[in-house]
Order: structure tokens, then C-alpha cells, then sequence
């Protein structure tokens, strides 16, 4: 309505007669404003809304209606499918009279009809609307490729775009179907963002075809896993610790646990059963647990190289492991963590849940500094880490919760080691590994270099802790020994 008649007036309390126009464009940038809110979503779909009825009305002065299939369909179904007579319409030269008045329109007068004709103000009013939708592309679009690129940028500013990266994607894709049904010669706009970030966008989200898990092949598999100290996320009742009997059932060959108690004894408080025990001790008859609840499972002879504590959050612990005529040397690391205590994550869940407050604000500068305090720190650790690893020959894994997300300094840090990533070699999807809090992230990784190759991997859906575990498998990918 605001733009076929963009000067009909409504008149609203304590403000009188407002054109349809101006409020329109008031709401518009409100919603605007708003994306990064706590209510995000509900503000991109009022946005999606507006596009989609603007849309609409561009395509119905072209004279294509949207609805027409759906129309015909009900039409259909009332009429019970019977065939309905050929009716020959002459329509007028006027556009405006090419179709029957709606009631609104009928009941104006005739000088306030006159508005809903085609003329200057409808020519402004696109102008306008064009110049909005362009820069708001030009805008998304090059957070985009900096959210692509953030390692390469200030560890602040790399933070921020890195949290924004799946809003900005959605929005540079919607752009792109808003000027392909609009005005095809922009296209080019978002087209160039997402090509430009295109290697971004497959290291955050890669989509390939599940690989069926296939053991035949010689090599062995590995489980990273945060276990939340054995803690049950859920607060599921159950006779045995869930954590521990799940990572019992995966049989993977090598375990990598942060957050984890040592696994020596049972523990009535966590429900570890002697049982437990028992099946831990046969299982993996090599087990290695240091300081800062970093803990190695292992069913081939294993031994600790060295373990650094780098805070009180945060470790790292190598082993090296002889797997039949080949040497695999380990990295299991625990990076600082998000910098949020437990109260800082309640807190965040209750103005997710509840935005109306006022401190609102304030709540969520306190919460931004916070991540980016903790980004420069997690920096300065891969940095350590890739450090004590430089020299060491052979076959490597670094993997576990790297609390950095895949476009993460920290991630390409190995990356620029040589080191290759099993899930965006064998993901599909943005691979969510933390969802606790509504802090929806792949954070934790495995990395790997040297005569082998992940062939499957699989991110299990277990929510006995706030991480979910990755398990894959490698294969050798020849006969040499390492």
C-alpha cells in the first residue's frame, strides 16, 4: 500500500496525518537497526515481509501476479475441477483501470485516487528504495568478505565479523534473488561478495556427501571430545554416568577429552560405576590424564611427550602413539575459553529469552568485550602451540575445543602449517559442536597432517555435555612407515 499510494495519510495519536510513505521508511529503518538485537530473527523476517510484498507489487504492475498459481489452484478446488468457460477480456490503454477498484480504493476521493496512479511520486519512491537496497548490499556484502578474511584482520574486528558471518551470508543471498526478480543489473553486487568470500564460506559451512562409515580399510578412528567434567548437561537420571557410556559405545581407537576427570576410580557423585571403570581399563589399556582435565584414551601404546598449562582454562597435552608400523604424534588442546563465566551465559540466555530490558546495552558491550578479550588470548596460544610443534616430523592431529570458530586466526594458523580439516573435507553443514546457551558454533576441530586421510566423519548429537563430539576415521594412505 505504501508504495501504490505512498501519499495516503493515516492519522495517528499525538502525531496527526502521516504519509503512508514516511512510515513505511521509519519502519523499515528501525527494523534495520534492530538485526543485531536479541529479537534478530523477528526483525529479518519484518524485512523479508517487506521485500516480499515490494516484490510483489513490482511484478504486478508488470502485469504478472505471484498468486495466479495459487489462485487457480483454490479456484479449482471450489469449482471441483470442471473446465470454466473462455471469457474474453478487452483491457483498457489506462493501466490504472486494468483492473476492478477494491473497496479502499473505491471509497477514496477521487483526488486521493489519483496518488495510486503511476506518476512522479512512484518514480522518486523506487529511486529512493533502490538507493536503500544498494547500499545495504554494498554494506552486508563487504562484512561478508571481511568475516571471510577476519584472520587477517585485528583480532576485535575479526571477532565481531566472525559472529555476524551466518547473518551476513543470509542476507548477501537474499539480496541476490531481491535483484534477480527486480533489477537483474545489479546482481552483480552480491555475486561478487560471495564469490569473493567464497573460501570463507566453504571452510564455515562445506557441504558434501556423508561418507558411509567404513572400517575395512587398514587405519584407526578418533573422538574428540569437551565432556563437561562428566557432568550431565541435561540432567538426565540414570544409574550409570551417559557421558562415559556413550564414549564406551563409540569404540573409537584414540580419545581426546578436555574437561575430563581422570577416569582412575569410580565416582558415586558422577554416577562412574565400578563397571564403568572396568570397560574403561579393558577397552583402553593406555591412559593418559594430566592436569586441567586433559585426559587420553588409547587402545595402541601410547606415551606423553609434554603438557603445558597456558591459563586457568586452557591446556594443551602431546602424545605419541605407535599404531602398528606407524607413528602418529597427538595434539589434544583446550584454548581459552569464550571468557564467559557461567553467570555471563545465564545472563546472555535470559536477554535471548527476554530482550525487553534496559540494561540491554550495556549487557551486551560487556559480553562483546569479554569474546574479544578472549580471541587475542586464544591467538597468542595457537601461536605457542604451533611453536612446540614445528619441528616434529611424521603424521600430526591437532584437534579439540579450540573455542574459535573455522574462519578463526587460531584454526588458520595450522592451516598455514599444512595442516588439512577432516570436516571440511567430509562435512555437510555449518557443523554446529557447542550448543549451549544459544552460542550456535563449530568450535571444536580436528586437524590433521602427514601419510593419512580422513575418510568419514561423523558429529553425533549427544547432549549429555554442552559440546557435541566428533569422531573420524583415518586411513593410511600408503605403506611407508612413520
Amino acid at each position: 500500500t505504501a508504495f501504490r499510494m505512498p501519499d495516503y495519510k493515516v492519522n495517528l495519536l499525538f502525531l496527526g496525518a502521516i504519509s503512508l510513505k514516511y512510515i513505511a521508511l521509519v519502519t523499515i529503518v528501525i527494523d534495520l537497526l534492530s538485526v543485531t538485537s536479541a529479537n534478530g530473527g523477528g526483525h529479518i523476517a519484518h524485512l523479508g515481509g517487506a521485500l516480499l510484498g515490494y516484490w510483489f507489487i513490482v511484478r504486478w504492475e508488470k502485469g504478472k501476479d505471484l498468486t495466479a498459481p495459487v489462485n487457480k489452484l483454490i479456484d479449482k478446488i471450489v469449482t471441483g475441477f470442471k473446465p470454466r468457460p473462455k471469457i474474453k477480456v478487452s483491457r483498457p490503454s489506462n493501466r490504472s483501470s486494468s483492473r476492478p477498484e477494491t473497496d479502499m480504493e473505491y471509497s477514496l476521493p477521487k483526488k486521493r485516487k489519483d496518488c495510486s496512479k503511476p506518476g512522479k511520486n512512484n518514480v522518486v519512491m523506487k529511486h529512493v528504495v533502490k538507493v536503500i537496497l544498494l547500499l545495504l548490499n554494498l554494506l552486508w556484502g563487504l562484512l561478508l568478505v571481511i568475516g571471510s578474511y577476519s584472520a587477517y584482520f585485528p583480532s576485535r574486528i575479526g571477532t565481531l565479523v566472525e559472529l555476524l558471518f551466518p547473518l551476513n551470508l543470509f542476507a548477501c543471498i537474499a539480496f541476490f534473488f531481491i535483484w534477480l526478480a527486480y533489477n537483474p543489473r545489479y546482481i552483480w553486487v552480491p555475486l561478487a561478495a560471495l564469490v569473493i568470500s567464497w573460501g570463507g564460506i566453504a571452510r564455515y559451512c562445506p557441504v558434501h556427501k556423508p561418507q558411509p562409515i567404513d572400517n575395512s580399510q587398514p587405519g584407526f578412528s578418533l573422538m574428540t571430545y569437551n565432556a563437561y567434567f562428566f557432568l550431565d548437561y541435561e540432567g538426565t537420571d540414570t544409574r550409570q554416568n551417559r557421558t562415559l557410556s556413550f564414549i564406551l559405545s563409540q569404540n573409537a581407537d584414540l580419545v581426546c577429552l578436555q574437561e575430563s576427570p581422570g577416569l582412575i576410580a569410580p565416582n558415586p557423585g558422577l554416577k562412574i560405576t565400578g563397571e564403568q571403570i572396568d570397560s574403561v581399563n579393558t577397552l583402553y589399556p593406555y591412559r593418559i590424564p594430566t592436569t586441567h582435565g586433559m585426559n587420553f584414551l588409547s587402545k595402541y601404546p601410547a606415551t606423553l611427550l609434554f603438557d603445558t598449562v597456558y591459563s586457568e582454562s586452557s591446556a594443551i597435552a602431546i602424545y605419541r602413539v605407535k599404531i602398528e608400523d606407524h607413528t602418529v604424534t597427538v595434539v589434544n588442546q583446550h584454548m581459552e575459553s569464550i571468557g564467559l563465566t557461567q553467570t555471563d551465559k545465564e545472563l546472555y540466555h535470559e536477554i535471548t529469552a527476554h530482550p525487553n530490558t534496559d540494561r540491554l546495552d550495556e549487557i551486551k558491550k560487556h559480553l562483546l568485550s569479554k569474546l574479544m578479550n578472549a580471541a587475542e588470548i586464544r591467538n597468542r596460544q595457537a601461536d605457542l602451540t604451533a611453536e612446540k610443534i614445528q619441528n616434529i616430523p611424521g603424521n600430526i592431529i591437532v584437534c579439540g575445543d579450540f573455542n574459535d570458530s573455522p574462519l578463526s586466526y587460531s584454526v588458520r594458523k595450522f592451516h598455514s602449517m599444512g595442516f588439512r580439516d577432516a570436516y571440511n573435507e567430509l562435512g555437510l553443514g555449518p557443523g554446529i559442536t557447542y550448543h549451549a546457551n544459544r552460542f550456535w558454533f563449530r568450535i571444536d576441530h580436528i586437524l590433521y597432517k602427514g601419510n593419512m586421510e580422513a575418510r568419514w566423519l561423523v558429529r553425533q548429537r549427544h547432549k549429555s555435555s554442552d559440546h557435541y563430539p566428533l569422531v573420524t576415521r583415518f586411513v593410511w594412505e600408503n605403506s611407508e612407515n612413520h
